[in-house]
């Protein structure tokens, strides 16, 4: 049977584009591979584990079996995109049989797919009830002799159990006390067996978790059932560790005389899947920052091309600024004008707007003056020689309460020297500061910032990057314009009333330049360049 299973198992695999394939048989003592096609390829044995483990619970159902940590873990470590899980055949009263593919190509097993592999599962269910017929008779002879021989070496069986078993392995008695244990089990959490035989299992439960376990237990009681469930227990040294546990109550002649109980150490399994959260963030900044590399000689290329759309830009847009205000300056003015019999009150309500709104232009007027000082080089820079890393660290320092609080995670790559430069030591520390608060508002909770400086021959490159909210492919154009408005655009992008505009312009003062990197949902990246002292 072996062998035309595994045969037609390779042409369905095969035609059906799977990575792998598996016929499995799963009872709830054990489980069988009886074929497997490119098997080398993921390890199954976790993930049928607890197929079994659902099985016996009758809890076997696809939704559930695409949340499995062992399924998760090697559809992420061998970029599994779908699979086919059908039942083949079954004994009511043992086994069951299934067909497992697996495959890399997302929505593979489509409607052509799932009528062939519906066909193919019939000849499989064909196969395997003519093969166990054949050995029902062989196995019904000897089951009288293998239950005298388990009956005769049962101690022997339980002790070898007990010393096998990697996970907890523990035997309560009717009224919750621990009659039992494995070694391995009790070294878990740094006990002796003898340390915890005889004690109450809640001892060694975290205390705000006692009254739910001693709940399930009743449900347990009452139900004569069994029950699943995640819960922290306490070392010998106080350490924290979470299990998942099993019981299954243990009864003779209709009466219950104890509780069998599984643990499983989710430890390694939550600080993998940490460390895999991890390993994503970072794998995003990589890219980004490979992506910030293949671009580094084209940041000129479309400067002059930028400004005059820029320029044409602010142009349209101040006029449209400057339009609002004057025309209600001119119409109330008109109103006032020719309406000589206005009342008292309406008239100082018409010189109030018209006062509000002339501020409302002066304000405009001088913030495009001082932007036009900007951009004709009037603002004077008051340039020193300084540490730029150790100016970096302080704004860095400054706001570090507030990325705690967040629980963000921020990380520095400086150069072990100083990074001397001549600039505007304040002017640089509003740039820093700016681009930081704004990292530090759109990152959300868990995520990180990252900042490095790198020191050239003639130039300083200063980057931050971070898994934040990003800025969508719409607005992008228009960061680095003053009179955009926009609910994510760039006038709520910088705080500490610094418009990225300014910062900019600081930037241009000092003769580098500012470029942004973003993806929706997936981050921001800046790149500043400054020319370093010797270029002064």
């Amino acid at each position: 049977m072996t062998d035309t299973l595994t045969y037609n198992l390779e042409i369905l695999s095969e035609e059906t584009n799977s990575l792998a394939g598996f016929v499995i048989k799963i009872s709830k003592s054990d489980f069988e591979i009886l074929a497997a096609f490119n098997e080398q390829t993921v390890d199954i044995i976790p993930f049928v584990n607890d197929l079994r483990r659902l099985l016996i619970n009758n809890n076997l159902s696809n939704a559930v079996i695409s949340e499995l940590d062992s399924y998760l873990y090697f559809s992420v470590e061998k970029n599994i995109k779908s699979y086919v899980f059908e039942k083949i055949s079954e004994d009511k009263n043992d086994y069951s049989v299934f067909l497992l593919l697996l495959s890399n190509i997302k929505e593979n097993y489509n409607k052509e797919n799932s009528a062939l592999i519906r066909k193919y599962i019939m000849n499989f269910n064909k196969q395997i009830n003519e093969s166990f017929s054949k050995e029902f008779n062989q196995a019904e002879h000897v089951e009288t002799f293998k239950g005298e021989w388990f009956t005769r070496n049962r101690e022997l069986i339980f002790s070898a159990l007990l010393e096998s078993f990697k996970d907890l392995f523990f035997i309560l008695d009717e009224n919750g006390y621990i009659i039992a244990l494995n070694k391995n089990g009790a070294r878990s959490l740094d006990y002796s067996e003898l340390d915890m035989r005889g004690r109450y299992l809640l001892d060694f439960v975290k205390s705000d978790e006692k009254q739910k376990i001693l709940e399930l237990f009743k449900i347990m009681l009452s139900d004569k059932g069994m029950f699943e469930q995640d819960v922290t227990l306490i070392g010998k040294y106080e350490n924290e560790i979470p299990f998942h546990i099993t019981c299954t109550l243990i009864e003779e002649n209709g009466k219950i005389i104890g509780v069998l109980g599984t643990g499983n150490d989710r430890s390694e399994g939550n600080a993998l899947r940490n460390k895999i959260t991890e390993l994503q963030h970072r794998l995003i900044e990589n890219i980004r920052l490979i992506d910030i590399e293949k671009s580094r000689s084209d940041l000129y290329k479309d400067v002059l091309s930028d400004l005059n759309r820029l320029r044409n830009d602010f142009v349209s847009n101040l006029s449209h600024e400057f339009r609002t205000p004057l025309a209600s300056i001119i119409g109330f003015a008109e109103t006032l004008i020719s309406d000589k019999d206005m009342p008292d009150e309406m008239r100082n309500e018409f010189d109030e707007i018209i006062l509000h709104e002339g501020k409302r232009l002066a304000k405009l007027i001088n913030d495009i003056l001082e932007l036009s000082r900007y951009e004709q080089g009037k603002i004077e820079l008051t340039r020193t020689e300084f540490n730029i890393a150790a100016l970096l660290k302080s704004v860095i320092d400054d706001l570090t309460p507030t990325i705690e609080n967040k629980g963000l995670i921020l990380s520095c790559n400086f150069p072990s020297s100083p990074v001397k430069i001549i600039a505007d030591l304040e002017k640089i520390k509003m740039v820093f500061n700016g681009i930081l608060n704004n990292s530090i508002k759109y990152t959300p909770k868990g995520g990180r910032i990252t900042w490095m400086i790198k020191s050239f021959r003639e130039e300083i490159e200063v980057i931050c990057t971070d898994t934040g909210l990003g800025i969508s492919e719409n607005e992008f154009p228009y960061i680095f314009h003053k009179f955009y408005h926009s609910s994510k655009g760039s006038k709520e992008y910088i705080q500490n009333d610094i418009d990225l505009v300014f910062i900019k312009q600081i930037i241009d003062l000092h003769k580098g330049i500012i470029k942004i990197q973003s993806e929706t949902n997936k981050g921001t990246s800046v790149l500043i360049k400054l020319p370093n002292k010797f270029n002064y």
